[in-house]
Formats: C-alpha cells, sequence, structure tokens
C-alpha cells in the first residue's frame, strides 16, 4: 500500500479531521 492508495481512500471526513488537527496543532504551538 502505498501513499497514493491512502490518499485515494480517505474520505473527506478524515481529511476534514486530518486539517482541523494541524490548525490546532499550529494554534497549540503558538500559544507556547
Amino acid at each position: 500500500m502505498n501513499l497514493d492508495d491512502i490518499i485515494n481512500s480517505m474520505t473527506p471526513e478524515v481529511y476534514q479531521r486530518l486539517s482541523t488537527a494541524v490548525e490546532l496543532g499550529k494554534c497549540l504551538m503558538a500559544l507556547r
């Protein structure tokens, strides 16, 4: 299983949660 397979199997919901988690991580790092 390569990266393309993983990306293609990702649903919009999963992608949305992933980007939300990234944004939260950026906010937490900025607060420190």
